[in-house]
């Protein structure tokens, strides 16, 4: 976690992001992720990676009105759940 001592400004903010975003992502890939890229998965890993996705996916929309539902800014719910269902068709 970053601490800071004082406010930072907006190009400060961007660049301390970056860096704390790039150092977090500097980890081992999963087990999993090296399988998958290395083209080594069961037709069984694959499927039920395939049936994870599928409900992961199908249910960002429900997720998404959800959030917006308890939006305290309603101008902007309205573009959202548009964008939203653009993305479903």
């Amino acid at each position: 976690m970053v601490k800071l001592d004082h406010m930072l400004s907006p190009d400060e903010f961007i660049q301390t992001f970056s860096e704390v975003n790039r150092n977090d992502h500097q980890r081992p890939p999963h087990p999993w992720e090296t399988l998958f890229r290395e083209g080594k998965c069961t037709k069984e890993q694959l499927q039920g990676w395939a049936k994870e996705r599928y409900y992961f996916v199908k249910n960002v929309p429900t997720k998404e009105y959800s959030i917006l539902y308890i939006c305290p800014y309603p101008e902007s719910a309205p573009d959202v759940a548009a964008q939203s269902d653009r993305r479903r068709r």
